[in-house]
């Protein structure tokens, strides 16, 4: 009797260990069923999370536009748009270049020059024919401005192209010099380099594809070359062939373009 106890005995730890060897299995089978199994069926199908590209870093580039003086000469100032009409209209039929400049009031200009002297000879011409025309030198906007660019490739672009510009307003403004002086072959030669590096540089910009943060800006900055561009071409024929009609058109442009020029350096942040 004492020795079949002593065997049961010795059973119960056996059965002990192989109770807790079962309760593991089940254990284990259900964490694996549940969080490894689980999971792979969860993502089966579904295409991987491609990995993050780095942020691409913003830089602020400054750029400084030199400011340039030159001179207009004015035919009249109205408070009245249709009275400035009908200046610009009687000036264009006598043969003058005519365009308005403002709104408060509206001045018309018939002209701006590189120094007074050429201005001075454009204001005898008007005088000649019974205008009473004011010759006065103004300051082209100018200063420093400020870019927030991604694509650090495109600001010696967009650069060059402002800087062009700058470049082009007093280069014909000193074309212009040059025809009211008498100077034929300086009017030629300076009319054509203008039109050739401003067709180089309207180029370039056209075909350049901005950031998209500064999509707005370069479009803007590319219609202005383009203008600019197009009036130095009408410099440059008039230079060539004369004619009133190309003066009229080329000097128009000219003023127009200088306006342009203006409002697009208003728009940038400074």
């Amino acid at each position: 009797m004492r020795h079949k106890r002593q065997l049961s005995t010795r059973k119960l730890p056996l059965v002990v260990f192989l109770a807790g060897l079962a309760l593991v299995a089940v254990l284990s089978g259900y964490v694996l069923e549940r969080y490894v199994l689980g999971s792979f069926v969860a993502t089966k199908g579904k295409a991987p999370t491609p990995p993050r590209e780095p942020a691409a870093s913003t830089a602020k580039t400054e750029i400084t536009v030199p400011t340039t003086s030159l001179w207009r000469v004015q035919v009249g100032a109205f408070s009245s748009k249709d009275q400035a009409d009908k200046l610009v209209t009687a000036l264009k039929g006598k043969g003058f270049g005519a365009y308005i400049s403002g709104t408060d009031p509206y001045r018309v200009l018939a002209g701006v020059t590189k120094t007074k002297e050429a201005a001075q000879k454009l204001s005898d011409q008007l005088t000649k024919v019974g205008y009473k025309p004011y010759v006065a030198e103004f300051k082209q906007a100018a200063g420093s401005f400020t870019l927030a660019l991604v694509d650090q490739a495109y600001v010696p672009v967009f650069r060059n192209g402002i800087l062009s510009m700058a470049d082009a307003v007093p280069a014909e403004a000193g074309a212009w010099d040059s025809y009211y002086l008498g100077k034929k072959t300086d009017f030629i030669s300076s009319s054509t380099g203008v039109a050739a590096t401003l067709a180089n540089v309207t180029q370039k910009m056209t075909m350049t594809a901005p950031p998209k943060a500064t999509e707005a800006l370069h479009a803007a900055l590319s219609a202005l070359l383009q203008k600019a561009s197009a009036n130095a071409q009408d410099i440059k024929s008039f230079a060539e062939k004369g004619g009133k009609d190309l003066y009229v058109k080329a000097t128009t442009s000219y003023l127009e373009v200088i306006e342009a020029y203006d409002r697009f350096l208003a728009q940038l942040p400074k």
